[in-house]
């Protein structure tokens, strides 16, 4: 059984922080925190005389923050668990407060048998990444690793989200390949794509490996190259934004409307709370999409939607602004599945 740590004392310390003793909180969890979890918080919060909210709605990460419920419910304070504010800033417009709050898996690493399949490889130096959950589990001081021949190297604390490989791009050029700790394959397998290095999945809820290597990364890549050749032929573009705030990059999507209008093509904003990709295939004279919030929505969903799905780093390929090969080889810090910005 996987026990989730939260940190109580924390939570007492940031309630008494308040300048007033809130009569409300908005919780938000992510849904593998939906059980004990959020119940333990719950609970917690009653013993205080503190009336919890939950907002049931999916969380999908610090860049999705319920911040209309908040205001309809007239809530000052929001409490949002499992994720971290890297990479999204906590928004300006709310004027409540908000506080993030870590949890952590009550898990151990097989770091001998990590070490046996890194040794397989044939890796001398390894960059080492992972998800919040686990950031603080895999220490240096690791008397397995100290004893090893392999030296393992970090970006900041090598953490990782599905949309930012970062901590991964910062140090590609160092390493033989990359580990990255944490469960199923969702934050794993951009790392190989972003930075062309094979990258070895550690599954620490049910031991298993996976790697991502050369052939996984060229059928990625073949597949994106198709979609974006498709849509060299479009003339009518759909613009996607969201209308969260954490995920609503105002100048971007201006500057990718003006990108296709320069180009004398037709671009059109839609704007939605939550992209229902299905949906989108109801606008039939659309001939193609640019995704401005999430990346991994065009690189994922992609089957799920009729027409072409990019990210505005593939239109930029698209329009000629960027080759195809420097798309597949960016320069270091630079994200394949994330946004670079083409005036």
């Amino acid at each position: 059984m996987t026990y989730y740590n939260i940190d109580f004392s924390l939570l007492d310390k940031t309630i008494k922080n308040f300048r007033i003793k809130p009569q409300k909180i908005l919780l938000q969890f992510p849904d593998g925190l939906l059980g004990s979890p959020l119940q333990s918080v719950v609970n917690f919060l009653i013993e205080r005389d503190i009336e919890p909210v939950l907002s049931a709605d999916p969380s999908y990460g610090a860049c999705d923050l319920p911040l209309n419920q908040a205001k309809m419910m007239g809530i000052d304070h929001i409490f949002h668990f499992g994720h971290s504010t890297f990479a999204f800033p906590p928004p300006s417009e709310f004027k409540g407060k908000i506080s993030y709050f870590p949890v952590k898996v009550n898990i151990e690493f097989s770091w001998n048998k990590i070490l046996e399949e890194i040794i397989i490889l044939g890796w001398k130096t390894v960059g080492l990444l992972t998800t919040i959950q686990h950031v603080d589990k895999y220490k240096f001081e690791n008397e397995t690793i100290n004893n090893s021949n392999i030296t393992f190297v970090q970006h900041k604390e090598g953490q990782i989200l599905g949309c930012n490989q970062d901590r991964a791009t910062k140090i590609a050029s160092s390493v033989d390949g990359f580990l990255v700790i944490a469960g199923g394959d969702f934050h794993a397998s951009p790392i190989v794509v972003a930075t062309n290095r094979p990258t070895l999945r550690y599954d620490p809820f049910n031991e298993t490996f996976k790697l991502f290597d050369e052939q996984f990364r060229n059928k990625y890549l073949s597949k994106r190259y198709a979609l974006i050749e498709k849509a060299k032929k479009a003339t009518n573009w759909g613009v996607i934004l969201s209308a969260k705030s954490g995920q609503f990059p105002k100048d971007k999507g201006s500057r990718i409307l003006n990108m296709l209008k320069r180009k004398g093509l037709t671009a059109i904003p839609f704007i939605m709370h939550n992209v229902n990709l299905p949906h989108l295939s109801n606008f039939e004279t659309i001939d193609a999409w640019i995704i401005t919030l999430c990346p991994r929505l065009a690189t994922d969903d992609y089957i799920r939607i009729k027409k072409p799905i990019l990210t505005s780093r593939e239109l930029a390929v698209v329009l000629g602004d960027l080759s195809w090969d420097q798309f597949i080889t960016p320069k270091t810090g630079e994200h394949l599945l994330t946004i670079e910005e083409f005036e």
